[in-house]
């Protein structure tokens, strides 16, 4: 059998990073520790673009103009990252916040990017439709 071992050798990489602001103090962290990883794997500091929006549903939107940027013939970015957090309790946006993000992303044509924001919004639906349930069969 053979295994497939990760390249995890950044040298020469140009990385874009869009974070959310809202929420700003836990994704402050997540940045800080995803610039850390990077510039550990070999990305120079100076390769590393990092750009803030105001919230989640502007993230695709910015990714998409990254993407879209050139360098001469090739893109500019070898790889995009997407930082944000939704947290529950914080008011009925975020099934909402979390579908439109998702869907955006997908117009926005950057699968690999922005998967989680599907993926987490597909477990949210899955979720309210089971706690639906839940309550329901204890009435």
């Amino acid at each position: 059998m053979t295994t497939l071992q990760p390249d995890l050798k950044g040298a020469g990489l140009r990385i874009g990073i869009v974070w959310s602001r809202f929420n700003e103090e836990i994704v402050r962290q997540l940045l800080t520790a995803c610039d850390k990883e990077l510039v550990e794997l070999g990305v120079a500091a100076s390769s590393i673009d990092v750009v803030s929006v105001p919230g989640a549903l502007e993230i695709p939107v910015v990714l998409q103009s990254l993407a879209l940027e050139r360098r001469g013939f090739g893109r500019r970015y070898d790889a995009l990252i997407a930082l944000g957090a939704v947290i529950r309790g914080r008011g009925a946006m975020i099934l909402t916040s979390s579908a439109r993000c998702g869907a955006r992303a997908s117009v926005a044509s950057l699968p690999a990017a922005l998967h989680a924001a599907g993926r987490f919004a597909r477990e949210a639906a899955w979720l309210k439709r089971a706690r639906r349930i839940a309550t329901l069969a204890h009435a």
